[in-house]
């Protein structure tokens, strides 16, 4: 769909001009002056325009006192069946605003003691976890004293298993020399 080659401005302008000139605003008569457009579009934005200022006036007219009367009786029945209407759905709504309040806080209490039963059993478990935490550093602790007199320990044996040695090899060359000595005292005895 192509777009309106003319804008309502300028249709009302044209129209105008149209009126200026004594003649009579029709749809060819408005697309001649604007150079093209759609005849029936360009009228029906022309008499949109110009139905505007009309404003029918009728004279207003009274209802006679009888029917008067009635209808207000009739609206007042009307007016107290519509507020007996609006107290009970109002009662209705409030009810109803009540029961779910009810059934809201009743969910989060539940929702409160689940959660509170769950981070007492969090305590009692982190409790548990940091007994155990504790009980292996103190065994970790025993450990690495023993580990530490098992060192100790090592050293110290070791140190004297160097002693020992030592004295194993000091012990050895003195077995040599006995046996040296034995020998050159066995030669230097007479012999009988």
């Amino acid at each position: 769909m192509r777009p309106p080659d003319s804008h309502e401005k300028d249709i009302v302008e044209a129209g105008k001009r149209i009126e200026e000139q004594q003649k009579r605003v029709t749809g060819y008569a408005l697309r001649r002056e604007l150079g093209g457009g759609d005849q029936k579009r360009l009228f029906s934005i022309w008499q949109n325009h110009s139905n505007q200022g009309v404003v029918e006036h009728t004279p207003a007219l009274e209802l006679p006192v009888e029917l008067e009367e009635s209808l207000n009786e009739l609206g007042s029945a009307l007016v107290d069946q519509l507020r007996s209407l609006a107290i009970k759905l109002h009662g209705t709504s409030v009810k109803s605003a009540d029961r779910q309040v009810a059934e809201i806080t009743r969910q989060y209490k539940e929702l409160e003691e689940q959660t509170k039963a769950e981070l007492r059993d969090a305590d009692a478990i982190i409790e548990e976890l940091e007994g155990k935490n504790i009980a292996l550093q103190n065994d970790l602790s025993v450990a690495v004293d023993e580990r530490n007199e098992a060192l100790t320990k090592a050293q110290e044996d070791q140190a004297g298993f160097v002693a020992m040695k030592t004295k194993l090899s000091e012990m050895t060359g003195i077995e040599e020399l006995v046996k040296r000595l034995k020998a050159v005292e066995d030669r230097t005895e007479p012999r009988s």
